[in-house]
Formats: structure tokens, sequence, C-alpha cells
């Protein structure tokens, strides 16, 4: 592939590589941090469904594996009320993970 067929973001990605490999001081600056902070950041996960009773759960189960604390987040699932497939499945999974 050439350089020319790239967009905007892949040119700037390779540029940030090429820079950093010909600057090494200027690479160990911007490395991510050895430790990290605990979060405190609260937030709200809006998955807005309709008719989505195929894939809700799988959605629901990969957002609650991730290693954010979960007092610092809300997963919000707004459905309408005549969707009876897809309010079923999150009901299973809220059945399945009694933290909720």
């Amino acid at each position: 592939m050439c350089f020319h067929c790239l967009d905007g973001s892949g040119r700037i990605t390779i540029w940030q590589m090429i820079y950093g490999w010909l600057d090494p001081e200027k690479l160990a600056r911007n490395q991510m941090p050895r430790t990290m902070l605990p979060p405190k950041t609260r937030f709200s996960l809006i998955i807005p469904c309709r008719h989505e009773e195929t894939v809700i759960a799988a959605t629901l189960h990969r957002l609650l594996e991730q290693t954010y604390p979960s007092d610092l987040f809300e997963i919000l699932v707004p459905i309408h009320t005549d969707d009876r497939g897809t309010i079923q499945e999150v009901e299973k999974v809220i059945h399945d993970n009694p933290t909720l």
C-alpha cells in the first residue's frame, strides 16, 4: 500500500511511529504511565434497543466483563414495551447477574 493511499489518520499514525523511532527520548516521555491511578469518573452506558434479542445478551455480558469498577458506571437499556423478545433477554442477563 502506498503512503498516498492512506487516509489522514493513517498518515498521522505512520508519522507518529516514525517520529518516535527517530527520537527515542521523546518516545520514552510519551509512553503510557507505568502505574495507573484508580478510576474516579462515573458514567452511564446507554444501549438503545429495538428487536435486538439475538445480540443484546452477548453485548451486555461483554460490558459486564470490563475491569472498570462497577460502582462507577451504570448500563441503561431503553426498550419499547412491545419488544418482548429483547426485554426477556435483558431480564435473563439481570437474573444471571445478581449484582445488577
